[in-house]
């Protein structure tokens, strides 16, 4: 199946894709299909800060348009990597969840449904970063806010929304089918759990950072 295929099947036929993959073994046509979609959304990521950075005036150093190339170089370099290495993490962390709710399958089969069921969410960025490159910076340093950015800021938050809900959905199938669990099960593992750990995290921080900050 080729890249625009899987891309296809995931977004319309979620159900069959998945049956589909269960006897792929191991991670390469997946690792494959997120570094294709990571160097695009990097690089595109990538003109966004350069369209900003152009923009900042900073005293002590000149942002000549050469050293602005090379740290947009470097920039794109290190959020690459850092992007690979955060898809293990999560990975990872999504399949111990997947393990408390019996997941039955290795940590490949859960590797797979994360990048996969990511489809909509790399869509959405390519579609979107054009408008933010051409968009946002021009909004960069103002200091009251026109309703116009206003407008376009929450509508993009909606349709963010939108998305991250059936990437949700597109996960939780992934799991349930790759996994053979049920889909309550599944949903803890991909949101439920994640949610949970993210709330006591931001628990403790508050009151830790409430304890010692000054009366």
């Amino acid at each position: 199946m080729n890249f625009f295929n899987i891309i296809k099947e995931v977004l319309l036929k979620p159900k069959d894709f998945f049956k589909e993959i269960k006897k792929e073994k191991g991670i390469k046509n997946a690792f494959i299909y997120f570094i294709i979609f990571s160097i695009i959304t990097t690089f595109l990521s990538t003109l966004y800060f350069y369209r900003v950075f152009s923009k900042i005036k900073l005293p002590q150093i000149e942002l000549t348009p050469n050293l602005i190339l090379w740290v947009m170089v470097v920039m794109y370099i290190i959020v690459l990597i850092f992007a690979v290495l955060y898809a293990f993490f999560l990975a990872g962390i999504t399949h111990l969840f997947v393990l408390l709710m019996k997941g039955k399958k290795g940590f490949y089969q859960t590797f797979n449904v994360l990048i996969y069921g990511d489809t909509p969410r790399y869509i959405l960025s390519i579609i979107l970063s054009p408008i933010y490159i051409a968009v946002f910076p021009k909004f960069f340093g103002i200091k009251q806010i026109p309703t116009e950015f206003l407008v376009w800021l929450i509508s993009v938050t909606i349709l963010g929304l939108i998305i991250t809900a059936y990437t949700i959905y597109l996960k939780t199938i992934g799991i349930k089918n790759l996994h053979e669990i049920s889909a309550f099960r599944a949903f803890a593992a991909v949101f439920l759990l994640p949610f949970a750990l993210f709330a006591i995290i931001y628990l403790i921080f508050f009151f830790v950072a409430k304890s010692i900050a000054p009366s």
